[in-house]
């Protein structure tokens, strides 16, 4: 059970934390560490310095509220009106802000990293969580967000300049017209995030996934792009190919509402760079793209019957379920690759009890380097890996009939 308050003992406990604030006589540092105020009408409150560490602030009006160096380790304010308010170097670690509403927020310097608070029934906190909240127009400037979920999250305008936000979650996130000059972003998973107008100006992206990022008008000056999984849109390919490719990435994007999959039957794209991209479902059956950059790609269901993918690129790509029959890999770089079976679903997203293999029977990856990629779900029936590099690579679970090793 959290510490629990009569209405008088709340009202004197802020007035006297007021006070203290102000420096005035009779003033009291709150201390609220595990509170339960859910659902409380607080407006404007001064709680600067608090100490609120576990306390449960679900669904709580806030607004205009003042927790500037505040201790809000681990506190709950999922589902809370926090707009306008005051965070300013606030403890933040672990807390819970899943839906809460944080328009124009001060933010800056709060350390968002992930905490828990041990008790001795319960456990509370762990990473922190910003779901689906929305702070657009917040300022986060050098707020330290490393590690937090922030997955369908609203950012229009918000301003992000210089904050540290290594492997930060922010799938889906709408960052349009945002400012993340100089933001650490090392590793952080922006797929399908709207950055539209967004200034990444000196950004650190290293090994960001920004497949399916809608990027108009994204300022990228000086930003460190190594790693960085994305679509860079095939710039060096012919019109009619660029428009092909577009509208299959719109068709995976939209789910199916918009756009068209590729059907790319016979086409000749040698040395293409199709890299970080999804092109799950596309048929590039009979293809000839011998030296094509393929990596960080989702080829799931890609058919590459008889195409010719000689000395390409497929690190780190998903080719769960993909259809390589007959096809050429000879000299091509597939580690860390994926050859999954995939678990086959109905409309209605229920299982159906079916899982599709990655089929590359007949295929010849001689000379290729498979090092520790992954063909658990495959069907290798007939296929060739003769002088193929197969360091720490799993055929746990394969179909070898008739391999040629």
């Amino acid at each position: 059970m959290g510490l629990s308050l009569t209405p008088t003992e709340l009202v004197e406990t802020l007035k006297k934390h007021e006070r203290f604030v102000l420096a005035k006589p009779g003033g009291l540092r709150a201390n609220l560490k595990g509170a339960t105020l859910a659902g409380l009408k607080l407006p404007k409150i001064v709680m600067r310095y608090a100490i609120m560490a576990g306390a449960d602030l679900n669904a709580c009006t806030l607004t205009g509220a003042d927790f500037a160096f505040a201790d809000l380790y681990s506190v709950n304010f999922e589902g809370a009106d926090l707009s306008e308010v005051s965070f300013f170097r606030a403890d933040m670690r672990g807390t819970k802000l899943k839906g809460a509403k944080l328009q124009g927020a001060d933010l800056r310097e709060a350390d968002f990293r992930p905490g828990a608070l041990l008790d001795v029934k319960t456990k509370t906190g762990g990473k922190t969580d910003i779901t689906d909240a929305n702070l657009d127009g917040s300022k986060l400037d050098e707020a330290n967000l490393t590690d937090v979920s922030m997955r369908g999250a609203s950012m229009i305008a918000a301003s992000l300049r210089n904050a540290t936000m290594v492997n930060v979650d922010m799938e889906g996130v709408n960052l349009a017209g945002a400012n993340l000059e100089f933001a650490k972003l090392k590793g952080a998973n922006l797929k399908g995030a709207n950055l539209n107008g967004a200034n990444l100006k000196r950004a650190h992206l290293e090994g960001a996934n920004l497949r399916g990022a809608k990027m108009e008008n994204t300022n990228l000056d000086g930003a460190d792009l190594r790693e960085a999984v994305m679509f860079k849109g095939g710039e060096d390919l012919p019109v009619h190919i660029k428009d092909v490719l577009k509208a299959h990435l719109k068709f995976i994007e939209s789910g199916g509402r918009e756009g068209k999959l590729a059907r790319m039957v016979g086409v000749s794209l040698p040395g293409a760079d199709l890299s970080g991209a999804d092109w799950s479902a596309a048929d590039f059956s009979g293809a000839m793209l011998f030296g094509a950059k393929l990596s960080n790609c989702v080829f799931r269901f890609t058919n590459f019957t008889g195409a010719d993918l000689s000395k390409t690129d497929f690190q780190k790509s998903d080719l769960s379920g993909a259809i390589l029959t007959n096809a050429k890999l000879i000299g091509a770089d597939l580690r860390s690759a994926l050859f999954d079976a995939v678990e086959m679903r109905r409309g209605d997203g229920t299982t159906t009890g079916q899982r599709v293999r990655a089929n590359l029977s007949g295929a010849d990856l001689s000379r290729a380097n498979l090092a520790e990629a992954d063909f658990k779900g495959a069907n290798l029936t007939g296929a060739s890996i003769a002088d193929a590099n197969t360091r720490n690579t799993k055929f746990d679970g394969a179909i070898l009939d008739k391999l040629k090793r």
